[in-house]
């Protein structure tokens, strides 16, 4: 009910990490429980899912960094969180900096980084957006990592066809590795 689509790359054989917030943990555990069944349902295996948890959503983008340079390769990575508005200003330069940052490490990967951060004005609303059975956002994000990748295999393949140069990968060593290399 609350998938807005379904996988279309087969995940056999793909290596994904998550990196999960600890902060409103039952709203990320949701998350990240709809990431893995999205990711199931594609054909990833278990042991191709590398979870680990953060204290919060700012450190996620440090965390994603962290893994893409570690000796792992990994084919897609997803930050999961919750932030939830407060009585003060915190939510607003804490969503703006999460978002930034992630986005910024996106621009320098060659893999996708799925952002499944959510962003709410109340708990009640962090709940409904997680809950596998209503929203899915967990899932979501996985699903946004296939179209990514689906939409980069097409390019690739088209611009092969015509003769054209493909994507590169960014030159600089350690950004975003994928197994093909990068």
């Amino acid at each position: 009910m609350g998938t807005t689509g379904e996988v279309r790359v087969n995940g056999r054989g793909r290596r994904v990490a998550i990196v999960v917030s600890r902060f409103n943990e039952a709203v990320t555990t949701e998350l990240a429980a709809g990431a893995r069944a999205a990711l199931s349902a594609s054909g990833v295996a278990d042991d191709d899912v590398d979870e680990y948890h953060v204290a919060g959503a700012f450190e996620l983008a440090p965390a994603c960094r962290q893994v893409l340079s570690s000796e792992r390769e990994y084919d897609v990575l997803i930050a999961l969180g919750a932030i939830v508005r407060g009585e003060t200003p915190h939510f607003d330069v804490l969503a703006q900096t999460v978002t930034q940052a992630l986005q910024q490490l996106a621009n320098e990967m060659t893999i996708p980084l799925a952002m499944g951060v959510l962003t709410c004005e109340t708990q009640a609303q962090a709940e409904a957006r997680a809950d596998r059975r209503r929203l899915d956002r967990g899932g979501e994000a996985l699903r946004r990592a296939d179209a990514f990748l689906q939409d980069t295999k097409e390019h690739v393949s088209d611009a092969l066809r015509a003769g054209e140069d493909a994507i590169r990968p960014p030159s600089a060593a350690g950004e975003g590795r994928s197994r093909e290399g990068g």
